[in-house]
């Protein structure tokens, strides 16, 4: 554990932060810090990964507790090798945010470790590319991530030009083969230094690859063959979802340069917060206040639940801070394994104003008490005065 930074270091909270501000801390720091939106994608996924560590032990209050008093050994008192441990599978992570990886084919994964060397792929030699993937966040209600929801978005994307098909040529007749690679779409390039000479096969510069050159390019894309489009974008937000989940809408990014694929589209979700309700993990919680006298004497009360009101069982002496579990009345979990539970507070009212008629009937009540308390204890001095007769005399 030697070297790990302190969590709340991590999430740059103080350790007295509430769990709200945890969950606002790891919003912030997930959409900044997310691989898909970094360029230095090695070093984003680390701290992601710290991030992400940080925020399961900290949001979790048992854990939480743990860490407070061990630090990061404080999973071993549990049986397991301290928090953060190799339990932790980024994959499994990324899936939860949609799923995706950042090479679209085998080849990109090829050409991103070979390129600049070797045989080039049909896409390279065609001078095609994928096209770019577009990002956008969605602010979402409670009760939309609860039961989900299907949420339309205008998104401005490159689509393919109408005009030419995607070539940038004005017509066939305007595109011509390169002079400089002679429709290869790669050149070869010698370099000589004291060692000797080294080959290597590179992008054609003048055509960048395309092995063509277009003479008049489209009067519409200006040769790009690709035009900008507004679109409404329909995305079904399913079941369950929770802020720091990415959706992914399959063929909704750009378009691709010269006949390479479409990018995709990107959703972030942020859950607002709820009025009445708190969420953790599937489970919700909220606080109840009921009468004084409620609580004395026991009443059945309509508590609020996310399909509307439940009647609950007020049982007679309830005090401050009981809590009931109402079984399922919770948030389904989004992979569909159950349905979590809800869980409320009971807070009791003390009456601050009363009428004459009230505080006479509280009166009333308050020498009912103290007559009916110095009766036990009577019974019980008497009662201990015979049992000490009883030993003297046993």
């Amino acid at each position: 554990m030697a070297g790990k930074r302190d969590y709340y270091e991590v999430l740059g909270i103080s350790k007295d932060a509430s769990q709200k501000e945890v969950k606002k801390a790891f919003r912030k720091l997930a959409r900044k810090y997310h691989p898909d939106s970094s360029s230095n994608k090695d070093s984003s996924e680390s701290k992601f990964r710290e991030i992400n560590e940080a925020n399961e032990v900290l949001s979790d209050p048992s854990k939480r507790a743990q860490y407070d008093q061990f630090g990061h050994m404080g999973g071993e008192a549990n049986g397991f090798s301290g928090f953060g441990g190799e339990g932790f599978n980024f994959e499994g992570f990324a899936k939860g945010f949609g799923g995706g990886g950042s090479f679209s084919s085998f080849e990109d994964i090829f050409d991103a470790f070979f390129s600049g060397g070797g045989a080039r792929s049909s896409n390279q030699r065609s001078g095609s590319q994928r096209g770019e993937d577009l990002k956008i966040e969605v602010d979402i209600d409670f009760e939309e991530a609860a039961f989900g929801v299907e949420k339309i978005f205008h998104i401005k994307r490159l689509d393919k030009c109408s005009k030419c098909g995607g070539s940038g040529a004005k017509d066939e007749s305007s595109v011509k083969i390169c002079p400089q690679c002679r429709g290869a779409g790669e050149v070869r390039v010698v370099r000589r230094s004291l060692f000797g000479q080294s080959i290597s096969i590179q992008a054609c510069p003048k055509c960048k690859g395309r092995g063509k050159i277009i003479d008049e390019p489209c009067s519409k894309c200006h040769g790009d063959g690709r035009v900008e489009l507004r679109e409404e974008v329909k995305v079904n937000i399913p079941v369950g979802i929770d802020t720091g989940y990415r959706l992914r809408v399959d063929g909704k990014g750009n378009a691709g340069v010269r006949g390479g694929p479409f990018g995709n589209l990107y959703v972030y979700v942020n859950v607002n917060d709820h009025p009445i309700f708190e969420r953790k993990g599937n489970d919700i919680f909220c606080s109840v206040h009921i009468q004084f006298c409620e609580a004395a004497i026991g009443a059945k009360i309509d508590v609020p639940s996310l399909k509307g009101k439940y009647k609950l069982s007020i049982p007679s002496g309830t005090q401050t801070g009981t809590v009931f579990r109402l079984k399922e009345k919770g948030i389904q979990d989004i992979h569909g394994r159950g349905i979590g539970d809800e869980y409320i507070k009971i807070v009791v009212k003390t009456p601050t104003r009363l009428s004459p008629e009230e505080k006479e009937i509280f009166q009333h009540l308050s020498e009912l008490r103290k007559k009916s308390s110095r009766e036990d204890a009577d019974k019980g001095f008497f009662r201990s005065v015979r049992e000490g007769i009883h030993d003297v005399f046993k």
